[in-house]
């Protein structure tokens, strides 16, 4: 895991909020950016917060825009016959959309997928920096003259360890949904801006066999787990069976009744 430099605000009328966010994730603060620090760094602007990478990656900063052209291109496409998340959580025509849990939401990707499906969500991350660009992205598509439609399906986000969070609720799931994080492949050139820099902040997720004998134990219909399409399954029973795509592989397991 690469350590965040710090916050830095440049929108004065931001300054107390940029303050407090940097207070409650225990990182420096300064308002003049002077020019670009070593490692990562909160960058709060007028419009938005970011996460800008070290200037030596030569990335452009990390953000959550729920109104993204490709976002919105890819909502108008979608539908339970063609989407293999949908398939994988179980989506079908005329069947009442499932409760979801996405235990792993990152930059909520496939959550805005899964809630444009009309499945109810309910998002958990416990990376601080991660969780902070999500919530800066749902309130700014909440603050639009015209949300979203998605939104409304969306119902909560926690900034918390997913395990800790399964042990605590009192919230039923019909399905719970993991994305752990896992190797990227060494070939810089194949690796994304998006999964670069998430490996970077996020680390592996080596407790990741521990969220999926919870989440066996907490879901009520199945439990969704997505890898890449040639490597192993998480340590734990054997899936029920796999959806297989061109680069990702969902792994469903089936809770028996």
């Amino acid at each position: 895991m690469e350590p965040i430099a710090g916050v830095i605000c440049i929108e004065p009328s931001r300054e107390d909020e940029a303050c407090k966010l940097a207070h409650k994730l225990k990182l420096p603060f300064q308002t003049i950016l002077t020019e670009h620090p070593r490692g990562y760094y909160l960058l709060v602007t007028k419009q938005r917060i970011e996460l800008v990478p070290p200037k030596s990656l030569g990335f452009t900063p990390l953000y959550v825009d729920f109104t993204d052209k490709k976002i919105t291109y890819r909502l108008k496409k979608i539908s339970v016959k063609n989407e293999d998340l949908a398939k994988a959580i179980g989506c079908k025509p005329g069947i009442p959309r499932p409760r979801i849990l996405d235990a792993t939401a990152g930059l909520g990707q496939d959550a805005m997928v899964l809630a444009g499906l009309d499945c109810t969500l309910y998002l958990c991350e416990r990376c601080n920096i991660l969780s902070t660009l999500l919530a800066d992205g749902l309130q700014r598509a909440k603050n639009m003259a015209h949300p979203p439609y998605f939104l409304k399906n969306i119902v909560s986000l926690t900034p918390e360890n997913a395990i800790d969070f399964l042990r605590n609720t009192t919230v039923k799931f019909d399905v719970i949904y993991l994305d752990p994080m896992f190797p990227t492949r060494q070939k810089s050139a194949l690796v994304k801006r998006e999964m670069r820099i998430l490996s970077d902040i996020i680390g592996l997720d080596t407790d990741a066999s521990t969220l999926l004998a919870l989440s066996l134990q907490k879901a009520k219909k199945r439990v969704v787990v997505k890898r890449p399409r040639l490597s192993l399954a998480l340590e734990g029973p054997i899936c029920t069976y796999t959806i297989n795509g061109k680069s990702i592989r969902y792994d469903i397991y089936v809770i028996q009744e």
